[in-house]
C-alpha cells in the first residue's frame, strides 16, 4: 500500500444531483454580508503549504435550482484549485436562510489515494451570524465502503461545522479587516477492515481534519487555515505499509477581490 497522505487538492467536488438544473438568469438567490453572494463577485488567493505554493480563484456565478431551493453556483477558476476552502465549494450551491449559510452538493474527501469517498450534503450550514462561540452549526455523518486489492475497509465518517470566536479586528496577508467571524469544520473519521474473519481497526476515531475559516463582513473569507494530520499503531501502520503518523497545513490568504 502506498504512503497514506492527504490530498489537499480535489478535497471537494459536487456530487451529481438528479434533480438540479442550472439558471442562467442573473436573478439573487440570496445574499450576506459576510459572503456576498452576487454574480460576478470574486475572490483571488494565495495558497501555501510546505509543498506548493498556488493561487486559487473562486466566483459567484448564476443561480442553481437544487430541490425546491435557488442557489448561487460557485465556481473556480482553476479545474483542480489547490485550496481546501477553494474545493469545499467548487461547483457547489451555496444559499442564505434567515442569517445562514447553507451548502448543498457534496464533498469527495481524498483522504488518501487508497481510500478516496464522498459525503453528500444537503443544507449543510457553513456559517451563521448569530451563532455563540462553540455552536454547532451543522453536521453528517456516514458510513462507506472502499475496496483495495480486494479487501473491503469500512470507513465512518462525521463532518461537523462550529461557530467560532467573533474578531472586532483581524490582520492577514498584510491587510487589516474588522468584525471578522471564525468558523471550524472538522472531518472525524474511522477505517477499519476484516482480516480472516477478525476486524482489525486500521484508524482509530480522530479528527484528521481541522479548518478554521475567517469571514470579514462586505468581503468573505480572507483567510483559511487547515490542518490535516493522523496517528496509526506502528504495528497495524507497517503491515499495511502505512506512514504511521502525518501532519499538513494550508493556508489561503485572500489577496484580491470585487464583491458588490
Amino acid at each position: 500500500m502506498k504512503k497514506l497522505v492527504y490530498t489537499l487538492a480535489g478535497f471537494v467536488t459536487l456530487l451529481s444531483i438528479s434533480c438540479s438544473k442550472d439558471d442562467d438568469s442573473n436573478s439573487n438567490s440570496g445574499d450576506t454580508a459576510f459572503l456576498p453572494l452576487k454574480a460576478g463577485n470574486y475572490w483571488v488567493y494565495d495558497v501555501s503549504s510546505a509543498a506548493q505554493s498556488e493561487r486559487d480563484s473562486v466566483y459567484t456565478n448564476h443561480d442553481t435550482i437544487i430541490g425546491a431551493n435557488s442557489y448561487k453556483k460557485i465556481q473556480t477558476g482553476n479545474t483542480t484549485p489547490s485550496g481546501f476552502f477553494s474545493n469545499v465549494i467548487k461547483n457547489n450551491g451555496i444559499r442564505k436562510d434567515g442569517d445562514a449559510l447553507k451548502l448543498s452538493g457534496g464533498t469527495a474527501v481524498n483522504f488518501s489515494a487508497e481510500f478516496p469517498f464522498s459525503i453528500a450534503v444537503t443544507d449543510l450550514v457553513v456559517f451563521k451570524e448569530s451563532a455563540t462561540a462553540g455552536q454547532e452549526l451543522g453536521a453528517v455523518s456516514g458510513t462507506v465502503e472502499q475496496q483495495y486489492e480486494g479487501q473491503p475497509f469500512t470507513l465512518t465518517y462525521k463532518l461537523t461545522t462550529i461557530a467560532d470566536q467573533t474578531l472586532p479586528s483581524y490582520s492577514v496577508g498584510g491587510h487589516n479587516y474588522t468584525n471578522v467571524k471564525k468558523v471550524k469544520a472538522v472531518v472525524n473519521l474511522s477505517i477499519t477492515y476484516s482480516l480472516e474473519g477478525f476486524p482489525v481497526t486500521v484508524l482509530t476515531p480522530q479528527d484528521v481534519v481541522t479548518s478554521y475559516q475567517y469571514y470579514a463582513e462586505n468581503i468573505g473569507v480572507v483567510n483559511v487555515e487547515t490542518a490535516f494530520k493522523y496517528n496509526i499503531d506502528p504495528a497495524i501502520a507497517a503491515f499495511l505499509t502505512i506512514d504511521p503518523t502525518t501532519t499538513q497545513t494550508q493556508q489561503e490568504v485572500l489577496n484580491t477581490y470585487n464583491v458588490q
